[in-house]
């Protein structure tokens, strides 16, 4: 894209924000407060095996703070997501920041576990007010990559379309509307998977005939396939808990949130593997 001449931009239509921020390339210690464990997570879950939220976020305050890192300073530096912040934080390059990515990353292992532990009244109030708080740290765009992308922008050759609500097709073409309404030739959609269970019966076999059989079922939105937390047997209104019967990945979304992450999908099949063989 940087060689080529162009006679039109890329256009990238996006709801809210461009691209995730940009790593921050500094060598670390990755022996760096970091508390969260199996162990850990084994203390402080009560006899029913909950954990309270202020009990989570208290632990990361106290890991931070142990590494003179103030959360809220660092957060409200990189919370704009816009080209002129992300090349000033590439410019910085802050060590703190790239500390405090490297300590979500880490916790995101766990972080399965760590949500599925809490009721559900605590789960609302983390996605309604800490959620979009971390993203910026664990979801993170490579190094390279920022630089190239924000190069092509100030080139011309990408242009970030912000608020996309509706697309519409007009004489061949598509017409993108957000802030502003453009027209293309080509559109790619890459706004991710559709995981509504009914909807996709329609397409997979094997969804269709566990579905219809009552062995399988979604949750109250009607994505996902309910399991059990953490040991990710289905759970059936019909048959109740499958003990033989696990899922794992995006399927398990529902109850094990991000769990797509190779580091979570390992350790969910390993625990998996280790309850099958237990029971052998």
């Amino acid at each position: 894209m940087q060689e080529k001449k162009m006679e039109t931009p890329i256009y990238f239509f996006v709801r809210e924000s461009i691209f995730h921020q940009p790593s921050i390339p500094n060598e670390i210690d990755n022996n760096f407060t970091f508390s969260f464990s199996d162990e850990w997570i084994s203390k402080n879950s009560d006899k029913n095996g909950f954990i309270k939220l202020d009990t989570i976020i208290n632990q990361v305050k106290e890991d931070l703070l142990n590494e003179n890192i103030d959360f809220m300073k660092y957060y409200n530096q990189v919370k704009e997501k816009t080209v002129e912040n992300y090349k000033k934080l590439l410019k910085e390059k802050s060590v703190e920041i790239t500390l405090i990515s490297k300590y979500f990353i880490r916790i995101a292992t766990f972080f399965s576990t760590l949500y599925a532990s809490l009721t559900i009244n605590d789960q609302k109030r983390y996605m309604k007010k800490y959620d979009k708080m971390l993203e910026p740290f664990y979801n993170v765009t490579p190094y390279e990559t920022s630089k190239w992308i924000i190069e092509c922008v100030e080139k011309g050759k990408v242009i970030f379309e912000k608020n996309l609500d509706e697309i519409e097709i007009k004489n061949g073409k598509f017409i993108a509307k957000g802030d502003n309404d453009i027209e293309v030739d080509y559109l790619l959609n890459a706004t991710g998977f559709n995981f509504n269970l009914e909807e996709n019966t329609e397409e997979n076999t094997l969804l269709k005939n566990l579905y219809n059989k009552k062995m399988i079922q979604p949750d109250d939105e009607g994505n996902f396939i309910n399991v059990t937390a953490p040991n990710l047997n289905i759970l059936s209104k019909k048959y109740g808990e499958l003990k033989n019967f696990y899922v794992i990945g995006m399927w398990a979304y529902g109850v094990l949130i991000r769990a797509n992450s190779a580091d979570i999908i390992i350790r969910s099949t390993r625990a998996v593997a280790d309850r099958f063989m237990g029971e052998k």
